[in-house]
């Protein structure tokens, strides 16, 4: 099973609207991340109905060691991303599964 890149996917996006060519499709993922990225690093939360939630949790701070040296350091809480999938997403990834000669493929 392949993953698939910006260009695939563009390409995959492109073939599912009539009248939209690769470029166009291309320029919106690059919208859509972008928009997303930038309500991310505002902390704020993108929910997409029947998709998912991409969101950013706080990394408390906490105390490590220095693997070298084995010494206690603090270590800075900091801001990190994360996607949750929606319910919805989830089953539809669990039926495609449940068919073994679909691979994924809507």
């Amino acid at each position: 099973m392949a993953d698939l890149n910006r260009y695939d996917l563009a390409r995959a996006m492109a073939a599912e609207v009539d009248g939209l060519t690769h470029r166009m499709a291309a320029a919106c993922l690059d919208a859509f991340v972008e928009c997303v990225s930038r309500a991310l690093t505002r902390e704020e939360s993108v929910i997409l109905q029947n998709f998912g939630k991409f969101g950013v949790r706080r990394r408390k701070p906490r105390q490590g060691t220095h693997p070298q040296t084995q010494q206690a350091i603090a270590i800075a809480g900091a801001p990190i991303p994360f996607f949750t999938a929606s319910p919805a997403l989830k089953k539809r990834v669990r039926l495609a599964a449940s068919q073994p000669e679909s691979h994924g493929q809507p």
